[in-house]
């Protein structure tokens, strides 16, 4: 196996996690509001722009940081702060939802502040991700494509499968509270491995894409 195969097949599988992680987190952010702000269309739709505005900005910030420092343990650090954050939610998540409805109300004004508070972070860090992955895969213009292409699909099956998993077994199984820390876990332990195992042909800074291996 080549070192572009083994690198892809890595940074796919981590792809594939963190996408898990990130839509299983939004659909558990549902179940944190739901008793505040109850879970018609305004939480929904509250939810659902938070979560877009996040990886709005996370692609785009992702992409600069990787332009800048195209070194896995920075992703890796990124990563560590989203696993990190997700293990303290269960402990701060009343407070945090508490000092928005004072501030704002149970409206969708205070849905948004409160959904800012716990989602935007992780989920924005998270985010960081696939730009930055894609950075690392690609050896020439003429790969960026198909490695950008890939890196996203395998992501968005992540995603589709948080969806229906947490959805439909975990939450009913589980409950929220664990649920979040076993995705904080499964973030954290990502980060750490993207960290730990070294891709073996990613190119030193300022080296141009098309003049590597």
């Amino acid at each position: 196996m080549t070192a572009r195969t083994t690198n892809a097949l890595l940074l796919c599988l981590y792809a594939f996690l963190l996408g898990f992680s990130l839509m299983s987190f939004e659909m558990l952010g549902s179940r944190y509001l739901y008793p505040y702000f109850g879970g018609g269309l305004n939480t929904w739709a509250v939810l659902i722009s938070v979560v877009l505005i996040a990886l709005m900005v996370g692609y785009f910030v992702g992409g600069m940081i990787a332009d800048a420092h195209p070194d896995q343990r920075v992703l890796g650090a990124i990563i560590a702060t989203s696993g990190l954050y997700m293990l303290a939610i269960p402990l701060i998540s009343e407070k945090v939802i508490l000092f928005a409805l004072d501030v704002a109300g149970d409206g969708p004004v205070g849905a948004f502040l409160a959904t800012v508070l716990l989602l935007a972070f992780p989920l924005t860090a998270l985010s960081v991700f696939s730009p930055f992955s894609v950075r690392l895969l690609i050896t020439a213009h003429t790969d960026a494509g198909r490695i950008s292409g890939l890196v996203y699909a395998v992501s968005t099956a992540g995603n589709i499968l948080g969806v229906l998993v947490t959805s439909f077994w975990l939450i009913p199984t589980m409950g929220s509270r664990a649920i979040t820390y076993g995705m904080g876990a499964v973030t954290l332990a990502t980060a750490l491995a993207i960290m730990a195992v070294r891709l073996r042909d990613a190119a030193p800074r300022g080296v141009p894409i098309t003049s590597r291996a």
